[in-house]
Parts: C-alpha cells; structure tokens; sequence
C-alpha cells in the first residue's frame, strides 16, 4: 500500500487561489506529484542520452571528415558558433559605472578567489519558491 503524507498548509485550510483543499482534490494532486516526478526522472534520462548521442555523432562526423549525415527522419549537420564573449574590464572602461548592472559574477570563479565568509558578505541572498519532487522510493530512481 503506498504511504500518503500530507503536509500541513502554511496559509491555513485554503490553497493560495482561495480553494479549500478536499481529500478528492489531495489524491489527485498527489498523483500529479507522482507523474511530475516521473517526467523529471525521463528528462533527466533524455538529457543524458542526448548528451551522449550528440557527443558521438559530432566525433563520428569529424573524425569522417563529413559536414552533415542524413538519417531517415532527421539530418546531423556540422556548423560553427560564434559567441560574442566582451571583455569585463575593457567593457567596465567603455562605459563606466553604468555597466555594473550589466556584469555577472560567476559563483564558481567568485568561492576560488576568495573565501566563502567574504564571498557572503558581500552577496545579496536571493530567495526563489522551488519545488523539489523526491521519490519515496530510492530505487525506482535509479
């Protein structure tokens, strides 16, 4: 028998939209929490095998010195990107104080260049609503 558990509502006995929650309107939402979390784990399995499909056909083609492969619904073609990259410093000289809103700093880059206590005091935190979908059973996820 699956285990049901229902968390309290933090703004009393309605939803948000101003609905009372039924025992009706909870089962169906637990099933959407059970599809919702079995779309994430297909994602997740499609991202990492489009990964890998794409990384072998780039390598096949180049290696085969072809610029495109047609299959029999789709064509691989091979291309380049050009990304415009400016550079901070120049682009912070150019235009002065009003490009700092412009400007991102990379977390990653930030927490080698100096410790973790500087990088939060001179961080603003920001708080976003994130839902996260975690199996009730480990195994299935794998």
């Amino acid at each position: 028998m699956a285990k049901q558990v229902v968390a309290h509502s933090t703004n009393g006995a309605k939803a948000s939209n101003g609905r009372r929650l039924t025992v009706q309107s909870v089962g169906t939402l637990a099933a959407q929490v059970d599809h919702l979390a079995e779309l994430r784990a297909l994602m997740r399995k499609a991202q990492r095998e489009e990964r890998r499909l794409t990384s072998e056909v780039l390598q096949t083609l180049q290696t085969a010195s072809l610029s495109a492969l047609a299959g029999h619904q789709a064509v691989a073609i091979l291309e380049s990107k050009t990304t415009l990259r400016p550079d901070p410093q120049l682009f912070v000289e150019a235009v002065g104080s009003e490009a700092w809103p412009a400007l991102t700093v990379s977390i990653t880059a930030a927490r080698k260049l100096m410790g973790e206590q500087e990088l939060e005091r001179i961080s603003e935190l920001v708080t976003a609503v994130v839902l996260r979908v975690q199996p009730l059973n480990v195994a299935a996820e794998a």
